[in-house]
């Protein structure tokens, strides 16, 4: 069943007595459906897409109601004042030409002002040396103590917002040099793409990564499904890094496990995630500020929801990170997953699937509680975008998989569009905007936030017609 059952198993117990007997709980201890078990279904059955029960659906106007959200610091800010946003630079293009020196990379991961992670894989175990300096200088060095195929070094003591080259070398082999640029460390614009459900799609998803790299973004984010199957370790060359190599020699990219990486342990030996050391098992489950703009990373494979008024382990931890100071002192705060809240596509065209439950009656209002701008997430192999609680829901599943049929009306979604696609945003000191981009780099859809308005689209692209699905044959 995967890593989801444990807290939910330990915790049961707690559950069963709050309510009150040895006997089935009452509604009180049920959540949404009036049973444990039935929240356990939506919240575990996470291995076949198309097996998710629908059930009953509540409204995004009663979710609350349905799965109580605690309360808010003080309207989601904890009362802190963000600092002034200095404005940046933009964008430039970038030239992504792959280094095919070794096996895998090299790529970079967990970006901040002063350190930037450096990784790569080679086909026997070898020592693992970075030479890195300001500019065009390789007059410092870094190692990773032993030998090792999957190599992982740490550049510290860096200057934010500047450029620094690197290249690697493991047994006596060196890559070519590459460039990349720390972190701001003040409250600065950020440039990021985001991709979803590039899986099964390497031709399509490397002319993304060319549109991404021509564009010029600052840091890459993806919402899970970056492999068919996790386990099978091929993939992960074939489908994610092979295509995505020359534009992650020089941007820094976090990714979001969805249930297609099957909780692999492929996914953590080749990720460098922020989390705490006494839960590596949060490397999945993580937030981290670039600029002016918080990223909380969700693993929508953990049970995040309470069970009745009992929070579980990976539910507070969530909760925590979007309440942090960290959070609330950023310009714009996105949160990513995998799974959505309401799914207007399925595969087949019949709604097997329309949404996750714990998501929209819990994870949805908490985060808008608490002042987050955007939620982005894929599993449904569309474009979707809405809006609930005062936040964007965007579904961009478009990365490569084939596409899914459109199946049922949600009123909290306005745009369905069933086209291969990636998003772009621009992260500024007044307003954020969201373009969506297909494969022609055409924006057939955007959205435009004013910070002093939360919740008020202040423009967005017009309704696409709906063109002639792709049914998926990737369930």
């Amino acid at each position: 069943m995967g890593r989801t059952l444990w807290p939910v198993a330990a915790w049961l117990p707690i559950v069963l007595a709050c309510s009150g007997g040895g006997g089935s709980p009452g509604a009180d201890s049920a959540g949404a459906d009036g049973s444990v078990s039935d929240l356990l279904a939506d919240g575990l059955a996470k291995d076949g897409d198309s097996s998710k029960p629908s059930g009953d659906i509540a409204e995004a106007e009663g979710a609350a109601d349905v799965l109580p959200v605690p309360d808010a610091p003080s309207d989601g800010r904890a009362e802190i004042v963000p600092p002034v946003c200095m404005e940046g630079t933009g964008g430039s293009p970038i030239l992504a030409d792959p280094d095919e020196t070794f096996d895998l990379g090299p790529y970079l991961m967990s970006p901040t002002p002063t350190a930037m992670t450096v990784m790569w894989r080679t086909l026997d175990a070898a020592d693992g040396l970075v030479l890195f300096g300001k500019g065009d200088a390789l007059d410092r060095q870094a190692t990773h103590p032993g030998e090792a195929t999957v190599h992982e070094v740490v550049l510290e003591e860096l200057e934010p917002a500047t450029r620094y080259a690197y290249r690697v070398e493991s047994g006596g082999i060196q890559s070519k040099v590459h460039h990349f640029t720390t972190a701001p460390d003040a409250v600065q614009p950020v440039r990021f793409a985001h991709f979803a459900d590039n899986q099964n799609g390497p031709e399509i998803f490397a002319q993304h990564v060319l549109a991404m790299a021509a564009w010029g973004p600052h840091l890459l984010v993806g919402s899970g499904d970056h492999v068919q199957a996790g386990l099978d370790e091929p993939l992960w060359k074939e489908q994610l890094f092979g295509p995505a190599r020359g534009l992650l020699h020089q941007v820094p990219v976090q990714l979001v496990v969805g249930n297609h990486e099957e909780n692999s342990p492929f996914y953590y030996q080749l990720m460098a995630n922020p989390h705490p050391a006494d839960h590596p098992e949060w490397e999945s489950h993580f937030g981290f500020r670039y600029g002016n703009t918080y990223f909380l990373v969700i693993n929508t494979n953990y049970f995040l929801c309470p069970i009745g008024e009992v929070e579980l382990p990976d539910g507070q931890h969530m909760r925590e990170l979007a309440e942090s100071p960290e959070a609330q002192s950023a310009t714009w705060r996105i949160a990513l997953g995998h799974e959505n809240a309401w799914s207007e596509c399925w595969g087949d065209g019949d709604c097997g699937y329309d949404g996750t439950l714990c998501l929209r009656n819990y994870v949805v209002p908490l985060l808008a509680d608490r002042g987050f701008h955007f939620y982005l997430a894929g599993h449904t192999h569309a474009y979707e975008r809405g809006q609930a609680a005062n936040m964007v829901h965007v579904i961009a599943g478009g990365g490569g998989g084939s596409m899914d049929a459109w199946c049922k009306d949600w009123p909290q979604t306005s745009v369905v569009h069933t086209a291969h696609h990636h998003l772009r945003f621009e992260a500024g000191c007044q307003t954020l905007r969201m373009e969506a981009v297909d494969l022609d780099g055409n924006i057939f859809d955007w959205v435009e936030l004013d910070k002093d308005a939360p919740g008020v689209l202040q423009d967005q692209g017009p309704i696409p017609d709906l063109p002639p699905p792709t049914l998926n044959s990737d369930r």
